[in-house]
């Protein structure tokens, strides 16, 4: 689940092949980049997000580069993991069985849709 829209989310799709088309990505727009994980067959759930200070940290790694922009860019791609992002357990608040629908169950619509004249 992401925890917002827009390239976030691409970016999500990029890293996990997780996507909304095949049910495996939800999207939940709370404005944060953030994104929880669910193994659905043990149930455990975890948070990631960036670490609150990551910006600042990023100058750390990249120590020769004034520009704030191209600083982070080349420090995101070395920084670890454990630097750059918060893993946390949660749980959820709607069960996982709620959320994951049963695979190949389809539905059809009784009523049929009327052309406008």
């Amino acid at each position: 689940m992401t925890e917002t829209d827009g390239c976030f989310a691409d970016g999500l799709t990029a890293a996990t092949d997780c996507t909304v088309g095949h049910r495996t990505l939800r999207v939940e727009d709370y404005g944060k980049a953030a994104a929880t994980f669910v193994d659905t067959q043990t149930g455990l759930t975890i948070r990631v997000a960036p670490a609150l200070d990551i910006r600042e940290q990023a100058y750390q790694f990249a120590p020769d580069e004034p520009r704030h922009y191209f600083a982070q860019m080349q420090a995101y791609q070395v920084m670890p993991d454990g630097v750059m992002f918060t893993v946390t357990e949660v749980q959820l608040k709607t069960p996982i069985e709620a959320i994951v629908s049963r695979p190949g169950m389809r539905v059809n619509c009784d009523v049929r849709r009327r052309d406008h004249e």
